[in-house]
């Protein structure tokens, strides 16, 4: 799906111990971090013990431009990669 953001929760072996969904509906800087923010408090909140992270990792749609490897993402995310 479009305009959502997905989150997973994955443990050491690679078993996925929780996913979510959520639309996104407001697509600026600060609303995109704000929805994240709330967004994986509410899935580690679904875990029973989420235990500390080690990491996270973005991923975005988008075009190679063919230069430097640059993706050319939709407006609204061109912030995030700057």
């Amino acid at each position: 799906a479009t305009d959502v953001l997905t989150l997973a929760l994955v443990d050491f072996s690679g078993a996925v111990l929780a996913v979510s969904e959520v639309a996104l509906t407001d697509t600026t800087l600060y609303g995109v971090l704000t929805q994240l923010q709330a967004a994986d408090a509410a899935l580690l909140a679904r875990v029973d013990d989420a235990g500390p992270r080690l990491g996270i990792g973005v991923a975005m749609t988008g075009f190679f431009t063919g230069e430097d490897a640059f993706i050319n993402p939709p407006e609204p995310l061109r912030a995030l990669g700057q």
